[in-house]
């Protein structure tokens, strides 16, 4: 949109098209499911980590029968140090991380200056080594 001069870069791209109800509702996309995401990152040799779980609208009892499920999908970690968390979801998080056994890592979702001005890349949060080389689990 941006290269063909329909928008001036890519937030004006999603301020007016992308972005509205319209859009959402009139245009199909075609998105691969839980299973075959997490199939997809392992096969690039990736680690698939549940992003900014906070952010999922639905009560404890679902949000955990839904990480059981993408556990059982192969899911490797949750993102549980993320900008928008309070304290205490953090706190759960890191604890259905351990419990788990799952990776923990940190994220500011930053996508971009033009994109999102707010979130900022990286974030004033202790972090430990042995998170990021997989060395151990936290627990």
């Amino acid at each position: 949109m941006v290269e063909e001069g329909y928008v001036s870069d890519v937030n004006e791209a999603f301020i007016r098209y992308l972005g509205t109800d319209e859009y959402r509702s009139e245009v199909e996309r075609d998105k691969p499911g839980a299973e075959e995401t997490i199939e997809i990152i392992h096969s690039a040799g990736g680690k698939a980590v549940l992003a900014h779980p906070g952010l999922i609208r639905t009560d404890k009892e679902k949000f955990e029968k839904l990480l059981e499920q993408l556990c059982g999908y192969g899911l490797d970690g949750i993102e549980c140090l993320y900008t928008e968390h309070s304290d205490i979801q953090t706190q759960y998080f890191e604890r259905l991380a351990s419990d788990k056994g799952l990776i923990i890592t940190a994220g500011s979702d930053f996508h971009g200056e033009r994109i999102k001005e707010k979130n900022l890349l990286g974030m004033d949060v202790d972090i430990q080594l042995d998170w990021l080389t997989g060395d151990s689990r936290r627990g």
